[in-house]
């Protein structure tokens, strides 16, 4: 069944990373590690930043810049991973403590990737541009036209 998605906030994705950006921010934010440690700081920051991107993304209205964003808001996830592994090696946090973070960050990362992917396929490939290309009489109304069929509705459909 596809769900129609309005709007970032309707993407599952979103609402988890913004779940967990919150629970970050909550946990840390006016801790004393926060106020000592640039690792935590930056966990912080990391963690808002990626609900932020796909919210970026969504809002251009740009597919290839849709998906540009979704793969920087998926390569933030991964260094969340790291600093999480991290935290418990320098005794911040014990590895229960980040257990449950680390698992939704986890879904968060799939949820991106498969988001991704999704959106990729429906990118245009250079090909088919090239060929619309030659049949264009005016090359910068064969730009126009590439920019429109690189946007998409954001009333798109999963």
């Amino acid at each position: 069944m596809k769900t129609k998605i309005e709007h970032y906030r309707d993407l599952e994705v979103w609402q988890r990373a913004f779940r967990l950006a919150t629970q970050v921010a909550t946990k840390y934010e006016n801790s004393d590690l926060a106020q000592k440690s640039h690792i935590v700081k930056g966990l912080i920051e990391k963690s808002l930043q990626i609900p932020a991107l796909i919210s970026e993304g969504f809002l251009r209205g740009v597919l290839p810049e849709y998906v540009a964003c979704l793969k920087s808001a998926r390569h933030i996830v991964s260094e969340i991973d790291i600093t999480l592994q991290i935290l418990p090696v320098l005794n911040m946090a014990t590895e229960e403590e980040l257990q449950e973070l680390s698992s939704e960050y986890e879904i968060v990362a799939r949820q991106i990737s498969t988001l991704t992917s999704i959106l990729s396929k429906k990118i245009p490939t250079k090909s088919n541009n090239t060929y619309r290309n030659k049949t264009q009489n005016n090359s910068s109304n064969s730009n126009h036209q590439q920019t429109e069929q690189n946007k998409f509705n954001s009333d798109f459909e999963f």
